[in-house]
């Protein structure tokens, strides 16, 4: 029966014990994902134009999702932050 035992301790972690060591990390994003929001929505309308979305575009801005001409005009994201000239 040690046999067994021994057998059995020495698997991998479970999917419990990933789950265990990545839900503080999960907690703390969706914290952060909440206060983003909670204070873009607090902008008024002027300052969200001024930052490039409409009240409408925050959940998604905050989720990272890109405007498709924003990325257009930007030159794609291949280009690391960097900025390209328009052809």
């Amino acid at each position: 029966m040690s046999a067994i035992s021994s057998a059995t301790r020495s698997r991998p972690p479970g999917r419990w014990v990933r789950w265990l060591v990545t839900w503080p990390n999960r907690l703390v994003a969706y914290w952060q994902r909440k206060e983003a929001i909670k204070t873009l929505q607090e902008l008024s309308d002027h300052q969200l134009r001024d930052i490039g979305i409409q009240r409408d575009q925050i959940e998604a801005a905050v989720d990272g999702v890109a405007d498709p001409d924003i990325v257009r005009l930007w030159g794609g994201a291949a280009t690391c932050g960097k900025r390209r000239p328009l052809s």
